[in-house]
């Protein structure tokens, strides 16, 4: 991972050197069979080297402050302007390292090097600098095209992501309000008659909000937490109509330590229920149940009350199946079986533990 990373800051310089590097080792060999010595090879290999990766270097800095990738007439004159101003800037390097380093070498009498004098006045440098700069040119432009298209891809991720968890906290499992104000209500009405119970209640409210509150951010949570919570949210719901609602739990144990997003079985529960006003004509009887189908755990909740026929109309329902979506794509679904009095909750069986917040 380093050496990506490495490669990924420093891309233009490790392209230098290699690109240049491949040039040097060619000129070099067709210097060295073309009778050159070895250290003459290396003088005409070192000057092409060295005046290459100064000429692109700064090439490269007049491109990124006057150019763009804009494919239009003035842009590509620009581009033209540039390269030529560099291919001049290219000669003038060679004819300096020819000058001073080159002939001084020839004026130990080497003939080789003579024969090379004038090769900084020819149009050879010209022509050999605006073939070279022209391949650089494209390969410049086709590795900065590459890498503005993987860096607009990773923002639009990046933009598609916070749009997501922004989506997310507003569909978030929330304490109804209707539910609040009854169990408020029920809690007021209590404190003179029975106050241990009224502050049991208004601790169960206030751990129930803490859970929802403190979870906002959380992606997944254990379901034998999430079970914690949907006792004491059943316990507020029948407040003033205790035992009214019967919860029989045939989960088994090896699915407590799967998990589901925070406040999702309480919503389930909220949908069963269709905040209805708990009294002692409407008992009722709860069966939860968890089993695994193909690629999906699939939670249960069958009611031997009457369910409501609306509900695939309600804005929970529809909040509960956006909130899936965003979090599993199809995989994710809560669905309604009128006829068999059932709720049903698909999550993808991928979903790994994941630490409590």
């Amino acid at each position: 991972m380093r050496i990506f990373t490495f490669l990924g800051k420093h891309l233009f310089w490790v392209l230098q050197i290699l690109g240049w590097g491949i040039i040097f080792f060619f000129i070099g060999y067709a210097a060295f069979i073309d009778g050159n010595s070895l250290f003459d090879t290396t003088l005409i290999s070192s000057s092409i080297f060295i005046a290459g990766v100064i000429t692109t270097s700064i090439y490269r800095w007049l491109l990124k402050r006057y150019s763009t990738l804009e494919f239009n007439l003035k842009n590509i004159s620009r581009v033209i302007g540039l390269a030529f101003v560099c291919c001049m800037l290219w000669v003038l390097i060679l004819y300096l390292f020819k000058h001073f380093i080159v002939l001084d070498h020839a004026g130990s009498g080497s003939e080789t090097h003579k024969e090379h004098e004038g090769i900084a006045i020819t149009l050879g440098p010209m022509i050999l600098g605006l073939a070279l700069l022209s391949v650089w040119t494209l390969l410049y432009y086709i590795v900065k095209s590459l890498r503005n298209h993987n860096q607009n891809r990773i923002e639009r991720l990046q933009l598609r992501e916070s749009i997501k968890n922004a989506q997310l906290n507003i569909l978030q499992g929330h304490v109804n309000g209707k539910f609040l104000i009854k169990v408020l209500h029920s809690i007021r009405k209590q404190m003179p008659l029975d106050t241990k119970n009224a502050r049991k209640m208004l601790t169960d409210l206030s751990e129930l909000l803490r859970y929802s509150l403190s979870n906002q951010n959380v992606k997944s949570i254990s379901i034998s937490h999430e079970m914690d919570m949907v006792q004491k949210y059943l316990e507020l719901y029948q407040i003033d109509a205790p035992n009214t609602i019967k919860l029989s739990n045939e989960m088994n144990s090896e699915f407590l330590d799967n998990t589901v997003p925070p406040m999702l079985l309480i919503s389930m529960f909220e949908l069963m229920l269709d905040d209805a006003v708990v009294n002692g004509a409407n008992k009722r009887e709860l069966r939860l149940y968890c089993e695994n189908l193909d690629d999906n755990m699939v939670l249960g909740l069958h009611t031997s009350g009457v369910l409501n026929t609306g509900l695939k109309e309600d804005t929970g329902f529809k909040k509960v199946n956006q909130r899936l979506r965003l979090l599993y794509g199809k995989g994710g679904t809560l669905s309604i079986i009128k006829e068999q009095k059932l709720i049903k909750l698909y999550i993808p069986r991928y979903q790994n533990r994941t630490e409590e917040k």
